[in-house]
């Protein structure tokens, strides 16, 4: 089973370990360091008939390679959309970032 937390975690962890600053293009490279050919691993040599979750069947049926493939490539989303609008909203003070607010930034 996949634990995405985990692999976020021990890379982190391992740039704190060589007390170096943590900056999230170092978390993730670390993240598809540990995660390399994840996607090949898990998904491409999977049975149609002991599917076990939602990722799984997706892959099978759609080719999406779903969180497996956001690691695998160095998380995209959280690299390029996500991490840079939490910056920018710390910049410019904003106060509470909630749910109901949230679309505003993007």
């Amino acid at each position: 089973m996949f634990c995405f937390l985990g692999e976020i975690v021990v890379a982190t962890s391992g740039i704190e370990i060589k007390n170096q600053k943590i900056k999230i293009d170092k978390v993730c490279n670390n993240v598809t360091n540990i995660c390399e050919e994840i996607v090949d691993r898990e998904l491409k040599n999977i049975n149609r008939n002991t599917v076990s979750t939602s990722g799984e069947k997706l892959f099978i049926e759609q080719g999406i390679k779903g969180i497996r493939g956001e690691v695998e490539a160095g998380l995209p989303s959280i690299s390029q959309i996500s991490y840079p609008q939490l910056v920018k909203a710390i910049k410019t003070d904003f106060p509470v970032i909630s749910f109901h607010k949230l679309p505003k930034l993007l």
